[in-house]
């Protein structure tokens, strides 16, 4: 039986203000879930190409631990990405390109940086030496004749003597279309200016600089194998007075790299 204490409750909607301030909520957790899955995407793809620098690495030695020295253009007329074929499970493509020519390269997922863009584009490359460092200095990769481990050891030390690091492509780019990016078994596309190291923007100058798009730093390969990081600003430090850049990229100049070591 009905009491008359009972009230009948009324069910009562949101006002305008909590659905707002409702949808306000939702819209902060949604931004942050957002932003923690991009940077878990960055770091996921950071060590990505970490790993395949690594990879390089271990080709480039097995590479000179095979021929006695590592790959030079100026020396074998083929860039050093077909001589490394062999060492990174591609060789069925070293014969068809050195006999049908750079256009007949396919892609190679250790070639390309993931942060950028992946074997759908091409085949292209992410990956660059410094080229002609300047004051009699060269890099190992590229010099005119080639250059055996011994000599890296004795005048600075594999640790202290950079193989790769990134070549420059502007974002607008990474599909494959900006210059000097028309294949992996192209000579002379993957020498960059050592000294200019800076983050990946769209503008033409990116073609021939080092550079990448990873945040703060560059993962770049040292002839010891090991991958470090390269903050963008060391392009402005110097080392009894040459840049730092060229005293990474040198294997024979003699400069210790002390407390400036990335």
């Amino acid at each position: 039986m009905f009491h008359p204490s009972h009230r009948l409750r009324r069910c009562r909607g949101m006002t305008l203000i909590e659905l707002l301030v409702v949808m306000a909520i939702i819209g902060v957790l949604a931004g942050l879930l957002t932003s923690a899955v991009f940077r878990a995407m960055d770091a996921a793809n950071a060590l990505r190409c970490t790993n395949n620098l690594r990879n390089l690495g271990l080709a480039l030695h097995m590479y000179q631990d095979a021929k006695g020295h590592y790959p030079c253009e100026a020396e074998s007329n083929e860039c050093f990405y077909v001589g490394l074929l062999d060492f990174v499970e591609a060789g069925y493509l070293q014969d068809r390109v050195r006999q049908q020519g750079a256009q007949a390269a396919q892609p190679v997922r250790v070639f390309l940086c993931p942060s950028r863009r992946d074997v759908v584009v091409g085949a292209k490359s992410d990956y660059a030496y410094g080229s002609n460092p300047g004051n009699n200095l060269s890099s190992i990769l590229g010099g005119e004749k080639p250059v055996p481990l011994s000599m890296v050891t004795a005048a600075d030390g594999t640790g202290n003597t950079l193989l790769l690091s990134h070549k420059g492509v502007g974002p607008n780019a990474y599909n494959g279309s900006g210059p000097n990016d028309s294949s992996w078994a192209a000579r002379g596309e993957h020498g960059r200016d050592p000294n200019r190291l800076v983050r990946d923007r769209n503008e033409e100058e990116m073609s021939k600089l080092i550079g990448s798009p990873h945040v703060l730093a560059v993962p770049s390969l040292f002839a010891d194998s090991s991958v470090r990081k390269i903050p963008y600003e060391s392009s402005s430090v110097e080392i009894e007075g040459l840049p730092f850049m060229t005293v990474l990229w040198s294997y024979n100049d003699g400069k210790g790299l002390g407390r400036h070591a990335p």
